[in-house]
């Protein structure tokens, strides 16, 4: 397969369809470093990279758990078990829920039955997240619902439960009564429980936060949280074991991530903590020891201090070989180890996973040598295999600096300029993840990079043949090769060979020439689009702007056929009118060309599964050819 080629910015060629694309953010390039033992400029200090080391991973055999939580030295999660009833057609699921208390080892050391239905109308289970108090005891929201065939409604009931740390019954309070239908209806919603050290109920009530005791007596409401510009993002308690709530506060030009607590004595908010990292968006999760409360980060798990608000990174997950995209949520221990749940692709079967991460002395972790990578917001793809090579690896460790992890929100370009600052103080990162939002070129003239040629030459595993030739090319830079891709993607257009034959470009006029032999309706591709979207694609496709020396052939024989043929597409185009013609309308258009309804079709091909999807669906296993959108006949380099 050919691959087209356009002259324009390496930030555009990192990002834009049809040309090779490392996932989502780049690519990735060799920089050229600080020398071996200069650790002034050194990116990351081996020393201190040693110290992310220090934990050790140890996977917890349970599955179906969710909303892990950690008190007293002893793990608690909701289970989720279903069963079936009936055989056949007649056959249902019946889906149950339970809070198990377990240890590392993963094994139950408690059950506590929450909900378990008898028949396939009954739903129910944890409404929200499990909360322990200091003395064991369990609280947590439930939810019921039975659905009703005979007259089409459901019988709903909530309740806010409270366990024995035995797991017996202390306390049952019907959620229903603590929110009025008129409160509901003025956006007032029961989200989730807390229970302070005195058996109050902090409600969060999505608006508003009410506290009630322990037996759901209201006592107050907080002021409103929810506003035009801010919302509830969640409850947590903090390290001093106060309820807070955290807000996300947004205007036109800054956007806030507040903390405030609930000050039950004074009835309302209490001290207010405004962060100055961009940590909005996530869960926000209960603090411990120094940190008023946790986020995932980036790279893995960061931390607000109580005494600066500060926000730093607690745990690198990353550097111990931990995917931290597959990470769910997590929770803290008093020991200062973390327990994570999530889910791994495990041979295209999506199975649980629970990992117990614990501090270590140093004296227990092995001596590797530290490679710095820097990025702004890792790419998922290059996230797992960064894991899997710290994972796997015993010499090298691959240590990842996420610019924008802990950015100022009042200053959306502050990851930026940090990273430009350190490039121009010399501390450059041994591998850099490009993204269109930096000066690459200006990068690469500076001599920031290192021909990666020249590394294959001298290495004995790994040479120019080892890769796609296209691909190299397409990623050079006057010759040399400052960046790699992993993976690559292909814009293009498909048309069956027993049509076009082999021919990987045509112009206007050989396309009309092609079409002439389909039935006298044919169209040119099955795409359907409006006059503006035709230009837009021919420029896209075709190389009438040289970018690289800022000319253009706009007034090009091949250019004029091009919009003489846009005269043929309408201004605008009525789906609905389209739809309701035919109701079959984009199923039929894609097999448009199989049938010789169309001459061409446009394709995205990402991988094996996209090209044989193509060849055996769209185009009915016919035999087919890449080629361009019909305008210049150039060859793809």
């Amino acid at each position: 397969m050919k691959i087209k080629r356009k002259k324009r910015s390496r930030a555009a060629c990192a990002l834009t369809a049809g040309l090779m694309i490392f996932s989502v953010s780049g690519a990735l390039t060799g920089c050229g470093g600080p020398k071996e033992g200069d650790t002034k400029n050194a990116v990351v200090n081996q020393a201190e990279a040693m110290k992310t080391l220090a934990y050790k991973v140890t996977d917890v055999p349970i599955d179906d758990i969710s909303s892990v939580v950690c008190k007293n030295g002893k793990y608690y999660g909701t289970k989720h078990t279903s069963e079936t009833k009936g055989e056949g057609d007649d056959m249902v699921y019946l889906y149950s829920t339970d809070i198990v208390e377990f240890d590392e080892t993963g094994t139950v050391t408690m059950t506590i039955p929450i909900f378990h239905p008898t028949e396939p109308n009954q739903y129910g289970g944890i409404q929200s997240g499990i909360m322990v108090d200091d003395e064991g005891n369990i609280v947590v929201l439930t939810y019921e619902s039975t659905y009703h065939e005979d007259n089409g409604e459901y019988d709903e009931k909530a309740f806010i439960c409270k366990f024995a740390p035995d797991g017996s019954e202390i306390s049952r309070v019907d959620a229903n009564t603590l929110v009025t239908e008129e409160e509901q209806q003025n956006e007032m919603w029961l989200q989730n429980v807390l229970i302070d050290k005195n058996g109050n109920l902090i409600l969060n009530l999505y608006s508003v936060v009410r506290v009630c005791d322990s037996q759901g007596n209201k006592i107050f409401d907080t002021e409103k949280i929810n506003t035009e510009n801010s919302w509830s993002n969640g409850m947590f308690m903090t390290n001093s074991g106060v309820p807070a709530v955290a807000i996300y506060d947004y205007s036109e030009d800054t956007s806030k991530y507040i903390i405030k607590e609930i000050d039950v004595e004074a009835k309302g908010f209490g001290k207010e903590y405004e962060m100055s990292a961009n940590n909005m968006g996530g869960q926000t999760y209960g603090g411990s020891g120094d940190y008023l409360c946790y986020y995932s980060g980036d790279t893995g798990i960061s931390g607000v201090r109580a005494d600066t608000l500060e926000t730093e990174q607690v745990i690198n997950l990353l550097n111990i070989g931990v995917d931290n995209s597959n990470i769910n949520e997590f929770a803290v221990n008093e020991d200062g180890s973390f327990i994570l749940t999530g889910y791994a692709n495990d041979g295209g079967v999506y199975k649980q996973i629970m990992s117990l991460v614990q501090p270590v002395d140093m004296s227990e972790v092995k001596e590797k040598k530290i490679l710095s990578l820097g990025c702004f917001y890792i790419d998922w793809n290059v996230r797992s295999k960064v894991a899997k090579f710290n994972k796997e690896n015993d010499e090298y460790t691959i240590s990842v600096t996420s610019y924008s992890e802990n950015n100022d929100t009042s200053d959306w370009q502050a990851a930026m300029t940090k990273f430009n600052n350190e490039i121009l103080a010399g501390k450059v990162p041994d591998i850099l993840q490009i993204n269109d939002q930096m000066p690459y070129d200006s990068y690469a003239a500076k001599g920031l990079f290192t021909n990666m040629y020249e590394l294959m030459e001298k290495d004995g595993s790994v040479s120019k043949e080892s890769f796609l030739p296209n691909v190299l090319t397409a990623l050079e830079t006057n010759g040399k090769l400052y960046s790699l891709c992993s993976t690559f993607n292909v814009s293009t257009y498909v048309g069956k060979k027993s049509v076009i034959g082999d021919t990987t470009s045509m112009t206007m006029e050989e396309a009309k020439g092609y079409l002439a032999q389909l039935e006298p309706e044919a169209v040119l591709t099955s795409d359907t689009m409006t006059a503006l979207d035709f230009l837009t694609t021919a420029v896209s496709y075709n190389n009438l702007v040289d970018y690289k020396n800022a000319s253009c052939s706009f007034d090009s024989p091949e250019f004029k056929a091009i919009l003489e043929e846009a005269k043929e597409y309408p201004t605008e185009i009525d789906y609905d009118k389209i739809y309701n013609d035919n109701p079959n309308y984009w199923e039929e258009m894609q097999t448009a060309c199989a049938d010789g309804r169309a001459l061409l079709e446009s394709e995205y091909i990402y991988d094996f599964d996209s090209f044989t999807r193509t060849k055996q669906v769209y185009f009915k296993d016919e035999d087919i050819t890449f080629t361009n959108f019909p305008g210049a006949a150039d060859e793809y380099t």
